[in-house]
């Protein structure tokens, strides 16, 4: 099932739990530039890759991900569009802008994204005029970030802090256009189309990782269905429909009329769909042959590439 793999270096570990399965944050997201090249990024090696996955040298070229004061900083998921790639620093509640190309990788420039009010907060606290512990005292934590199709300088980012869960929709900039609040912890989003209108597919998850030790609470992965408006600048989307589904999802990503998971603790890729005339979504399978699954892309003609946070630090291939 598995058409190849390519392993990456194993970086120092940064062990933590997914509910009762023990992972090392490694090889954590992937993006095709084109169909010889992609992108990959490493949690804890703190760093990403160029690769061409059918050379006989596949990791072609590497540079640290650094934060705003560029200190070289753990990072998430990503998204390409064009020579522009955008990379979550998890830790830092920031997304990074990159150049990218067959030839060129480059750090440029970091945003950091702020749900309403926090500015005003950021600003109390180094005046020390806020002394009392609160959940925005930290760098609210970031996990996915996606160029907003139909839209030259919109990103719909996905915030996994536990304290202070939701979307920001914002300028590239970093300017809040949109906040949208959700239940659980954000993780990535999605987009597909039906009869000209697109659709939000956003996955989040319950509060079930620890680091100290295995979390025996409930688990389950959320789809969130959002109806895009005919301009986002002016209107929110509409919230349609909200399904639990088994595991922990981390990025998801569309391919034709489905949506695909990365189903970290089910070691599987699962395939959704949403049909707006019943307003649904479904499960309709798990692809197996993953190791705890974290980053996912898929090209045009359905070749998928995953990373896999399990043993062997890799990345996977499949023919869909």
């Amino acid at each position: 099932m598995i058409k190849t793999s390519i392993t990456f270096p194993v970086p120092d570990p940064h062990f933590v739990f997914v509910r009762t399965r023990r992972r090392n944050s490694g090889l954590t997201s992937v993006r095709w530039y084109d169909d010889e090249t992609l992108f990959a990024a490493d949690f804890s090696a703190r760093a990403v890759y160029r690769v061409r996955p059918f050379s006989d040298h596949p990791l072609d070229a590497s540079i640290p991900t650094p934060d705003g004061s560029g200190c070289a900083t753990a990072t998430d998921l990503m998204d390409c569009r064009g020579d522009v790639m955008v990379l979550t620093n998890f830790y830092k509640g920031e997304v990074g802008f990159y150049t990218v190309g067959p030839d060129i990788l480059r750090f440029d420039r970091v945003i950091r994204p702020r749900e309403p009010g926090q500015l005003m907060r950021d600003i109390r606290l180094f005046a020390g005029l806020d002394r009392k512990k609160k959940a925005g005292r930290l760098p609210r934590k970031i996990h996915g970030a996606r160029f907003v199709p139909g839209y030259d300088d919109l990103l719909w980012v996905s915030f996994c802090d536990p304290h202070i869960r939701g979307i920001e929709i914002v300028t590239l900039k970093g300017k809040t256009v949109h906040s949208l609040k959700t239940a659980e912890q954000a993780q990535e989003v999605a987009f597909i189309e039906h009869n000209g209108i697109t659709y939000a597919i956003q996955a989040a998850r319950t509060n079930h990782i620890r680091v100290d030790g295995p979390k025996e609470v409930p688990m389950y992965a959320t789809l969130y269905v959002y109806r895009l408006p005919g301009n986002l600048k002016k209107k929110p989307p509409r919230l349609m429909v909200a399904e639990h589904f088994p595991g922990h999802l981390d990025a998801v990503k569309e391919f034709q009329d489905c949506v695909y998971g990365a189903n970290q603790h089910d070691d599987c890729v699962d395939e959704f769909a949403y049909r707006p005339e019943t307003n649904n979504i479904k499960l309709l399978r798990r692809i197996k042959g993953f190791d705890m699954p974290h980053g996912l892309d898929i090209r045009h003609d359905g070749l998928m590439a995953v990373t896999n946070y399990g043993t062997n630090n890799d990345l996977r291939f499949l023919q869909l």
